[in-house]
């Protein structure tokens, strides 16, 4: 489980952001377009982990009171 809050996670999101930079920059320049894409997609997908882990699970049954 991923803590949002945490220090560890708030680096991660600092890391995503400068990688992220440096991707559209070679996006920009041209240089290696398929492979900025893709990274960008492995980023965005990073990020979403504490998102998603966060969320209830709607498939689950309810439990019974």
């Amino acid at each position: 489980m991923i803590d949002p809050h945490s220090l560890t996670w708030k680096t991660v999101l600092k890391f995503i952001e400068s990688e992220r930079q440096d991707c559209i920059d070679f996006l920009i320049a041209d240089r290696e377009s398929e492979r900025q894409r893709g990274a960008l997609i492995i980023l965005d997908k990073l990020e979403r982990l504490a998102a998603d882990e966060n969320q209830p699970d709607i498939t689950a049954p309810l439990k019974s009171v």
